[in-house]
């Protein structure tokens, strides 16, 4: 079959479609000719890093799909598609939903002219060479922010135009690897490398004059901007980002993005029985969605005129999902979480008398498996206006922090302000080097805005409420009840596409017994087989074990979320080392026929 270009899959795309493609790429409003809007999305999408930003869309069952697509470097049907992801047994609803998410990003293309009528899927040709571009933080950008750009800026005036892009390219080479930015950052004094780490651990290495002057009173700022310019480190700016609606424009301080990283790299260096509390969420919070559900077609949950939960049943409704209570969340503030995540996507529809139900597509939901509502539930998260913070900024910071967040080694405890402050200052690089476009209107209500700090903070809130409550990070806390790391958990290693094939497959064990107790000895990749449990089982209790209990009413309920009598009793026999007793065998089967 032959390649496919990126102007003949967008020109398959229906006005709306392309529309839709417009706002995800540009933003604005889009020209009223279709050809000058498909020519600007073509010149938009030859920018790697707007390449980078689409890519961060891709997580869960999306990863392997695109990964094949990208592999097979041709035209594909939807029976080669599964089966070149077979092994990570997709069902073929999930496929089909992935190739749809897929073709959104605009990094995969669908074509229905082939000559026996069916539909095929690619990554178009520009797209290819994009994908592998560095993924580096600031390399190809003229951003004087980051390390390549300062030097490009620097080496203008020194050596012939035609020559400072490859000398500013080798030097790029040379001063950016961690053995000579140790080097560097040694020769300093003691007193300028300790200032230097305290403005990139606590202020992201991104602070403005004013500020410190504040904090450290007894710095001399000329003299600080000389050696950490001499030393290749960073130097002082005017910063001006008013214009892209951030309170932001005075001489600011800034320590070269690659810098930072390297620093926030070794002060992150958590030493795990130092932590004085955690916190892990795993998969409990997509499990409790199918109690929510059970909930509302008993009609068991009141809701106000307005479409609310009334706190009285649902505070009382709340103790059965399986979250507990949290520093971050309320057991009712879960289950208003899940109300309104049903509502944004349909899940739900009114049904008179101040009553939900469960739409078509709320049932499609609960069959779907642990990966896709994940995937469903992080593409709203990733949306989800509640929080602090402005949209605008806000939501291409989150989606950089998807990115940010699969270089984190897995297990590691890491500072919290480490993604922040990484994903912030790759974001004003953006800004600097004209890859964000400014706000239209000039004029916006500058005191109202977010300063540089904000953006980092209102961003914290983000991983720590909703990135938590997926199960992707774990939170850890101190002696003060303050959050002080967070750390990447296996559902987020496995969502992010970071969890290797064999890993998956290692979910641990069962033990049935008599009695109808269920416990799971867990392994690295528990969190799928934890989260089938709990659609037909009650859980007990979780310590180094896992112990649910078979019943009557959890088989219910997991009937009425998809599951059959033989989707249960595979999972216990395919996981259990030994046959199951033949009392549990004789009971489930009764409760399914009931």
């Amino acid at each position: 079959m032959p390649k496919v270009s990126l102007l003949e899959g967008l020109q398959q795309l229906s006005q709306r479609d392309l529309y839709l493609m417009y706002e995800r790429w540009i933003g604005g409003m889009p020209p009223a000719r279709d050809a000058e809007l498909i020519s600007n999305l073509i010149q938009q999408m030859a920018n790697p890093f707007a390449v980078a930003e689409a890519q961060s869309r891709i997580y869960g069952d999306m990863l392997p799909i695109f990964k094949a697509l990208v592999a097979a470097d041709t035209l594909l049907d939807q029976t080669q598609i599964e089966k070149a992801v077979s092994q990570w047994q997709m069902p073929s609803k999930a496929a089909v939903d992935c190739l749809a998410a897929l073709c959104r990003t605009g990094l995969v293309v669908v074509i229905d002219s082939t000559k026996d009528g069916r539909s095929c899927w690619a990554v178009p040709e520009q797209i290819r060479p994009l994908l592998e571009y560095p993924q580096g933080p600031s390399e190809g950008t003229d951003s004087p922010l980051a390390l390549y750009g300062w030097l490009h800026q620097y080496l203008c005036t020194r050596v012939p135009r035609a020559a400072v892009d490859s000398a500013a390219q080798n030097m790029f080479q040379l001063l950016s690897t961690p053995e000579n930015i140790a080097s560097r950052l040694a020769a300093l004094e003691d007193a300028q490398r300790n200032l230097l780490e305290k403005v990139v651990v606590e202020f992201g290495g991104f602070i403005s004059s004013e500020l410190l002057n504040d904090h450290f009173p007894s710095s001399d700022l000329f003299s600080f901007q000389q050696v950490i310019e001499k030393n290749s480190l960073g130097s002082v700016f005017d910063v001006n980002l008013e214009q892209f609606g951030l309170r932001h424009n005075c001489a600011t301080l800034v320590v070269a993005h690659e810098i930072v990283l390297y620093v926030l790299q070794a002060a992150s260096q958590i030493d795990e029985s130092r932590l004085h509390k955690t916190a892990s969420i795993g998969t409990d919070f997509v499990s409790s969605f199918s109690r929510f559900a059970a909930h509302l077609e008993e009609s068991k949950i009141r809701f106000t005129n307005k479409g609310f939960i009334y706190k009285t049943s649902g505070k009382r409704i709340a103790e059965d999902l399986l979250l507990s209570e949290s520093q971050e969340f309320t057991k009712f503030e879960m289950l208003e979480l899940d109300f309104q995540f049903a509502r944004d996507n349909r899940l739900v529809v009114g049904s008179g008398e101040r009553k939900f139900i469960l739409s078509e597509s709320g049932l499609e939901f609960l069959r779907r498996d642990l990966l896709e509502k994940q995937r469903l539930m992080l593409d709203w998260m990733i949306e989800e206006y509640s929080l602090r913070g402005d949209m605008s900024h806000q939501v291409r910071m989150r989606r950089a922090a998807l990115r940010f967040i699969k270089l984190l080694e897995p297990g590691r405890w890491y500072d919290a302000m480490h993604i922040p402050f990484v994903v912030r200052n790759h974001y004003f690089i953006l800004l600097t080097s004209g890859q964000v476009s400014p706000l239209q209107n000039g004029s916006f209500p500058v005191r109202a805005s977010s300063d540089s700090r904000e953006l980092s903070w209102n961003l914290l809130l983000w991983l720590r409420k909703d990135l938590h409550l997926l199960g992707i990070i774990d939170l850890a806390y101190d002696e003060n009840n303050s959050l002080s790391a967070i750390k990447l958990s296996s559902i987020g290693c496995e969502l992010l596409g970071l969890l290797q094939l064999e890993e998956k497959r290692q979910t641990g064990h069962l033990v049935v017994n008599p009695d109808f107790e269920i416990v799971l000895f867990p392994s690295i990749a528990s969190h799928r087989l934890i989260y089938t449990l709990d659609c037909f089982c009650d859980r007990e209790r979780t310590d180094s074990l896992y112990h649910f209990r078979l019943g009557q009413s959890s088989v219910k309920r997991a009937l009425a979320g998809g599951f059959n009598h033989s989707d249960i009793l595979a999972v216990l026999e395919s996981n259990s080392p030994t046959p199951l007793p033949q009392n549990v065998c004789y009971e489930l089967r009764s409760w399914a026929n009931a």
